[in-house]
């Protein structure tokens, strides 16, 4: 059984036991329920054959629990008949509904979701102070939508401002704690708010702290770490252990990203090396309770203060005047001894109170604040809750809660900084006198300086309580439907007003929140256009303001339902057209308000004060049915801005109009991109305004001439212009013609070019517009436009600055224009009905020219003269005249000035503009625009469309002025005062006498070598190309920023080879006897030869790319000296060869003819003398 297949079998054998001992003890699975007897003979059976053994194992009460019962029934219905209210479910479905419980819990667990997004951007800036870490965290975006809903995050931590785009913030925090900000408009956005983290000791002696991040795409972080800190740990993990290459920690200073991608989290600890000792960390946690009732309010506030890191004997507290402070023990401590001062001058409207402990404590410390009761106005005021500061605190957090027991009292809660409304609910079993409680927290209030009121922004409190008395029982939910009618009887189509088919019919329904009011009537008031439908309704003849009453008793009738108010408004209107509908409005507290508008289905709304009323759209399932709900209540002065007009499909045009001022007319290049919707119109009509005249001319992609295709309407109007030659010129502006194009293709989603070109009129016929004087620019329009993008950029003479005057175009950034110049001034709307009004003025003294090059060419003579010629190529020239700031007084420079070739003859004026002799400013008086571009520079091939001009100033400054030392001068270039400039490029040449040490040229600048007499120089050739000359060269050539000195450095060129040349024949004479050393085998160069040589050669490396003026420059120094060491070498080696020649060539030595002594690979000992030599001796003899 040792054998191989021995133990195979033993294994075998071994295996098939354990199997079946494992079956055995397995449960048997009941396969059905019934028929039950039928498995019962089965198993008796299956019994019968098997032992004993095994039919114990098998039995099926092994499974049930002790305290089971069990019932034996030969039917089936009869065990259901012992369960009547049982219920049978198959295993699959009682799982189902398993899962469904867990899924509902989770939902009940989990905090609702409020559709929150997250911003774009989060940067952190912040500082780690003594027990707590402040934060300026700024958050930006673009929302897509108005009223968007931004996630902030930042649960950990207390807000003490917030703001969005320089506005004060409203937020508030969610569910889960974080912050959460509404914006009411789409677009960027950007939201600050300063933050106060708390520090919390971690293990060992490290602290730190954690704050949950929106998930923005971009997180940075700039903080500044204690002073003493080591090991610093983001998410638990050493920062030089993270793979993390945007964030580094130098100098105590964390910049860059905390994670890849969005982060959700900003983990940070660390470890300090010494625990710091100062101030102690002050937190206050409360507890204000106010209590409303027909006497007034009262206030108290329980404060825990407890200071963390060191003992305190101090508390500073800013509380209400004329306010109770006690300060309490715990029930196992004895009275806490103290004494406190007031001032109740420092602040208005409040008292400061200090309280000095006898012992210093860092146990929480309970002190409760009692405020003076505040009558309650008869009318309802604000009421201040606070203030309840604690001086110092790091942390300064609670809760409010507010029990207003007057129930004809509502309530409004305005917060100041983060204090947000949690919970509004109602006791009515609480007590005899029902309460409404609201339940608000706050976090670390911001304190006001120098407040100026109890309540509002700017004050000391905390809490503002708006109390409106209102009816008992008058509260209610509104819903106005407005519905556009059109005139169906033909009464009303043969009247007056025939041209105007259509009105408003408006159907109030008001709703009780819970019942109607059992004393008094129903009160609503109407509009002065609004006339009831009902003529049973009557109105009190009476002076405005109008109303309609429902009697109390009809209320009584039925006390929950609704109350109905039909009615329209008396005016008509055209198919197309706005109004402004003012709503009726019941006298109560409306809870919600919601408006619905209703047109016919060959008619679309749009609603235009959506913003001004707080609406927000809820439902639109057509064009024609619109459904807003009301964030608020209406104001009375507030309507339903509408405008209706035919339905037309959505069709997006891009237009672009390049505007150019021309006196009193404007040429005009308008360009149209029709984005084609699914289904093409057949035709768009382009509404020209007629005093364009023919001057109109269209062009499509393929730059066909589509003027041919004008309606007759339109000729049969611009023939009547004739007619019309005594109206105003603002009649003919008016009244527009229209051109139809028909569509070239009906593919969907294809976009449509159309080019126009056209002449329009500004003001009065043949007379320029005058300053300040506003102006309405006729411009061509689309009228099947509903969205897009409308763009206007506008070019204007020099001297005059256009201004937009109409509110809804939005001045955009200057952008530039392939072949033209900048433009003045670039307008933008997305309305193109929107009529463009713009202003003329003055050009102010900010902006006077746009400089595109300068070069300065400066030659220094030996004498210390220079010799100045600048050239400016100038555009958007938009002064008629320049004002150039001269490094000197004008009259001892002997300048002159050439504008495009011509001499100028300058106007010198000091610095308050006055003619002066002495003054250092020189003013240029520019032709006009027509011949500017006539004399225009010869090498500018840009043609028209993009002119520049030339602007050259010769001048020369005499010796003396600029000179700082014998080594330095320093040029100051000539500055055209009010101009926006490009760098400067100059190029400078020294007198033959002089070496350029400094400053270094221009990366890219091409050198050339010249000679100096006998002697190599490196010179630059000048830059720009088109303003360099043949073969021009000068010693500097380089970029500075405009309106900057440069300094130049500069030495004597016979010292300068002097030192260089004698410098270079030491070091070189010193390296080249100091390297050779001398051996047995002859001489060889030095060991440390070869590493200084390659540092020789990564410093010349290092030069040419860093300093190579200075390279250059020691290059030219060192010539001379390079001969002369070269010539000294040359010498030496000479006389060695000569010297090792003498030594081979020997008289008392005689040449072998098999070869020489010297090139033996190892010497051989002198033979004795008296022997005959190796060399001449004969062989030996071998045998």
């Amino acid at each position: 059984m040792s054998s191989a297949p021995g133990r195979y079998f033993i294994w075998l054998l071994l295996s098939t036991t354990l199997t079946l001992s494992l079956r055995a003890e397995e449960p048997t699975p009941v396969k059905q329920s019934v028929p039950a007897k039928a498995n019962e003979n089965k198993g008796e059976g299956r019994s019968s054959r098997q032992g004993g053994g095994e039919r114990a194992s098998a039995k099926p009460g092994t499974m049930l629990p002790a305290d089971a019962v069990i019932i034996l029934c030969d039917q089936a219905n009869e065990t259901l008949d012992l369960l009547p209210k049982a219920v049978i479910l198959r295993p699959e479905k009682y799982q189902e509904l398993l899962d469904q419980i867990d899924k509902l819990k989770k939902q009940i667990e989990n905090p609702k979701n409020e559709n929150a997004v997250p911003p774009t951007r989060c940067f952190l800036r912040g500082k780690v102070e003594a027990g707590a870490v402040r934060l300026e965290a700024e958050f930006s975006g673009t929302a897509e939508r108005a009223d968007t809903l931004v996630s902030l995050a930042c649960s950990q931590a207390g807000a003490s401002s917030a703001q969005t785009d320089g506005h004060m913030a409203q937020i508030r925090r969610s569910n889960t704690g974080g912050f959460l900000v509404r914006l009411d408009k789409a677009g960027e956005y950007h939201v600050k708010l300063d933050l106060l983290v708390p520090l919390v000791g971690r293990e060992g002696s490290s602290r730190g702290f954690e704050l949950t991040l929106p998930r923005a795409v971009i997180t940075q972080l700039e903080l500044d770490l204690p002073s003493n800190c080591t090991d610093v740990r983001l998410g638990g993990q050493l920062l030089k252990d993270l793979q993390l290459p945007g964030l580094e920690l130098k100098n105590n200073h964390l910049r860059g990203s905390p994670g890849l991608g969005p982060v959700d989290k900003l983990d940070l600890s660390w470890k300090e090396a010494r625990p710091s000792v100062g101030e102690p960390l002050r937190i206050a946690e409360g507890r204000i309770q106010a209590r409303l009732d027909a006497v007034g309010l009262t206030t108290q506030a329980d404060l825990s203060l407890t200071a963390e890191g060191a003992p305190t004997k101090v508390w500073r507290l800013l509380v209400p005047r004329n306010a109770e402070i006690k300060v309490l023990a715990s029930d196992k401590e004895a009275p806490i001894e103290h004494r406190m001062e007031t001032d109740d001058k420092k602040y208005a409207f409040a008292s400061l109170r200090t309280i000095y402990l006898k012992e210093a404590r860092s146990d929480p410390l309970h002190v409760q604040v009692k405020s003076p009761l505040l009558p309650l106005s008869p009318r309802g005021s604000a009421m201040p809750i606070g203030p309840f500061f604690v001086f110092d605190a790091a942390r300064q957090t609670g809760t409010v809660l507010v029990r207003n027991q007057v129930r004809s009292l509502h309530l409004d809660y305005r917060g100041h900084g983060d204090m947000q409304l949690r919970r509004l609910e109602t006791e009515e079993s609480k007590g005899d006198v029902p309460a409404t409680v609201a339940t608000l927290v706050y976090s670390n209030i911001p304190l006001v300086e120098g407040p100026t009121a109890a309540t509002g922004p700017q004050s000391l409190s905390w809490l503002d309580l708006e109390a409106v008395r209102v009816p008992v029982q008058m509260r209610m939910r509104v819903s106005h439907t407005l519905t556009l009618h059109k005139a169906s009887s033909k009464a009303e189509e043969s009247s007056s007003l025939a041209s105007q088919r259509a009105y408003w019919h408006v159907t109030t329904t008001i709703a009780p929140a819970t019942k109607w009011a059992d004393v008094e009537p129903l009160k609503i008031f109407v509009p002065p256009n609004w006339e009831p439908a009902d003529e049973n309704v009557l109105m009190p003849p009476t002076s405005p303001p109008r109303w309609v009453t429902v009697p109390s008793a009809l209320l009584r009738e039925a006390p929950t339902q609704a109350q109905r108010l039909e009615g329209r408004y008396k005016a008509s209107y055209k198919a197309e057209e706005h109004a402004v509908l003012k709503l009726p409005q019941p006298q109560g507290t409306i809870e919600s308000c919601e408006v619905k508008i209703e047109a016919p289905a060959d008619v679309e709304v749009v609603l235009n004060n959506v913003e001004q009323s707080s609406l927000e759209l809820t439902r639109q399932p057509r064009p024609n049915e619109q459904t807003w709900r009301c964030r608020g209540v209406l104001g009375e002065e507030l309507g339903i801005d509408v405008s209706w007009r035919p339905y037309r499909p959505e069709l997006r045009v891009t237009a672009v109009v390049d505007l150019t001022l021309n006196g009193h007319r404007g040429e005009v290049r308008h360009e149209l991109r029709l984005q084609l919707p699914p289904t093409p119109p057949s035709f768009v009509t382009l509404r020209v305004p007629a005093i364009l005249g023919d001057t109109l001319h269209i062009q499509d992609e393929q730059g066909q001439d589509l003027r041919s295709l004008r309606t007759e309407s339109l000729a049969d109007e611009q023939r009547q212009l004739a007619d019309k030659a005594d109206k105003p010129a603002d009649a003919d502006r008016l009244s527009p013609g229209r051109l139809r194009l028909p569509v070239p293709t009906k593919e969907s989603g294809k976009e449509w070019r159309l080019l126009l070109h056209y002449t329009t009129r500004l003001g009065e016929k043949d007379r320029t517009p005058r300053k300040g004087e506003p102006l309405l620019v006729p411009l061509v329009t689309l009228e099947q436009a509903t969205t897009g993008d409308f763009k206007v950029r506008i070019w204007s003479e020099p001297g005059f600055l256009p201004r937009v005057a109409s509110p809804r175009w939005e001045e955009q950034s200057i952008e530039e224009v392939k072949d033209r110049a900048l433009p003045m001034l670039v307008l933008r709307t997305a309305k193109f009905n929107t009529p463009l009004r713009l202003v003329l003025s003055e050009q102010a003294a900010g902006f006077s020219a746009l400089v595109e090059r300068a070069l300065m060419r400066v030659q220094l003579e030996e004498g210390g003269t220079q010799r100045w010629q600048a050239s400016f190529r100038l555009r958007q020239i938009t002064d008629r005249h320049l004002d150039l700031l001269m490094p000197a007084p004008v009259v001892t420079l002997n300048a002159q000035f050439s504008f495009n070739g011509h001499k100028v003859i300058p106007v010198v004026v000091n610095d308050q503009g006055e003619n002066s002799g002495g003054g250092a400013i020189a003013r240029l008086h520019l032709p006009p625009l027509g011949d500017r571009q006539q004399t225009g520079n010869a090498n500018d091939n840009q043609g028209p469309a993009n002119p520049s001009s030339i602007l050259e100033v010769f001048f020369q400054s005499p010796p003396g002025r600029s000179s700082g030392s014998p080594l330095h001068t320093t040029l100051q270039p000539p500055q055209i005062l009010r101009a926006t400039g490009a760098p400067i490029c100059w190029q400078v040449s020294l007198p033959p006498n002089r070496v350029l040490l400094a400053p270094e040229s221009a990366p890219g600048v091409e050198r050339i070598w010249t000679r100096r007499g006998w002697l190599l120089l490196a010179a630059e050739l000048s830059v720009p190309p088109e303003w360099r000359r043949d073969y021009e060269s000068a010693a500097l050539v380089c970029w500075q920023a405009p309106n900057v000195p440069i300094v130049l450095t500069h030495a004597p060129q016979l010292a300068w080879l002097l030192v260089c040349s004698l410098g270079l024949s030491v070091v070189g004479l010193g390296l080249y006897g100091g390297a050779r050393v001398h051996g047995q085998e002859g001489s060889r160069l030095a060991a440390w030869f070869w590493p200084l040589l390659i540092l020789f050669t990564l410093a010349i490396a290092i030069a040419v790319l860093f300093r190579p003026t200075l390279l250059f420059a020691l290059i030219y120094g060192c010539e001379p000296g390079a001969v002369v060491l070269l010539a000294v070498v040359g010498v030496q080696w000479l006389m060695h060869q000569r010297y090792r020649r003498q030594i081979v060539f020997l008289p008392s030595f005689s040449r072998g003819r098999a070869g020489s002594s010297l090139i033996r690979k190892s010497p051989s000992p002198r033979p004795p003398s008296g022997e005959p030599s190796t060399v001449d001796a004969p062989p030996p003899h071998v045998g």
